[in-house]
């Protein structure tokens, strides 16, 4: 089930009747008003607080590998805001720290194709 983080009715609509949730949203590249706080931080608390209020049991939240909010670079930091921001909102969620995620359209084999 597909939701916009950015519209918490979407996120409430996916979530509604889940005996589990998994928050894969990621975004590599800041762009069009798609921040690094907004996804990572504001977005995953979205996720997490309709989780929590459908009643949901498993909260399974990835993350991204040296995720840290102290962290000077903006990407890293976000991800360890955005975990913070979830453990607060949802008791018991699962982290998963993953180095790189992809897929269509990704910001990470896409570059290397059109490189090699």
């Amino acid at each position: 089930m597909q939701a916009d983080v950015w519209n918490e009715a979407t996120v409430a609509r996916a979530v509604e009747g889940s005996a589990s949730v998994v928050n894969t949203v990621g975004h590599y590249v800041e762009k069009s008003g798609a921040t690094f706080d907004r996804v990572h931080g504001q977005g995953a608390l979205r996720v997490a607080r309709q989780a929590k209020q459908a009643g949901t049991k498993r909260l399974v939240h990835i993350s991204g590998v040296g995720a840290d909010p102290g962290s000077p670079s903006r990407y890293v930091r976000a991800r360890g805001i955005g975990e913070t921001l979830v453990q607060d909102a949802f008791d018991g969620v699962t982290i998963l720290r993953p180095s790189v995620i992809f897929g269509p359209g990704d910001s990470f084999l896409d570059t290397l194709a059109r490189m090699t």
